[in-house]
């Protein structure tokens, strides 16, 4: 309630203004926001009409005399980051083992979600690096993972969600069989990047 007058809200598409002079329309009007809160994935315009309808009509449509302009809006597209959910525990791996280790596996129930986007790619790297550390893929996959020449980065090209998953998912350590890999601690970076390049 505007000290008699009324801005009424008639849905989330139409916003009735009435009862006010030409000067109150005006400053009322430079209040009027368009605001969205959907994730949009192209490019989009949306149109505001501004229908005003004189005194004599008493605020019934098509009764009184008319004037209509519009404004055009842009949306802007605004890339949301990829999002990686799910529970990284450490990992352990014994001296002498002869098996490589899962880095990530089922039990920590991985998950990917992007709001405006379906696919991503993925890099795994091991820094610091002792002895012969090794990153090895033991499995297949639709989008299989490519081990560098080093040994110590994994890369996953881009695909959906549940493909670059299941890639991941082959992804394993293998250190030194000897006493050399004792009391070091390795770290394991896997970066998500989306299909809009935004990591």
């Amino acid at each position: 309630m505007f000290d008699g007058q009324t801005l009424v809200p008639a849905g989330f598409n139409t916003v009735v203004i009435s009862g006010m002079t030409f000067a109150s329309l005006s400053t009322e009007l430079g209040n009027v926001q368009f605001q969205s809160n959907a994730h949009y994935t192209e490019s989009l315009e949306r149109r505001v009409n501004l229908v005003t309808i004189d005194g004599s009509s008493r605020g019934q449509v098509n009764t009184g005399e008319t004037t209509r302009v519009s404004v055009d809006i842009t949306i802007v597209l605004f890339n949301d980051p990829p999002v990686l959910s799910g529970s990284m525990d450490p990992v352990m791996y014994q001296e002498g083992q002869v098996l490589p280790v899962a880095l990530f596996d089922g039990t920590m129930g991985l998950g990917l979600s992007d709001a405006d986007d379906v696919n991503c790619s993925a890099n795994v790297t091991l820094a610091p690096s002792f002895s012969s550390d090794i990153l090895v893929v033991n499995g297949s996959a639709t989008h299989p993972a490519t081990v560098a020449a080093d040994g110590l980065s994994v890369t996953i090209p881009e695909g959906p969600f549940a493909d670059v998953l299941a890639s991941i998912a082959t992804i394993h350590f293998q250190g030194a069989s000897d006493g050399s890999i004792a009391g070091e601690n390795r770290t394991v970076t896997l970066t998500i990047t989306d299909g809009y390049s935004q990591g």
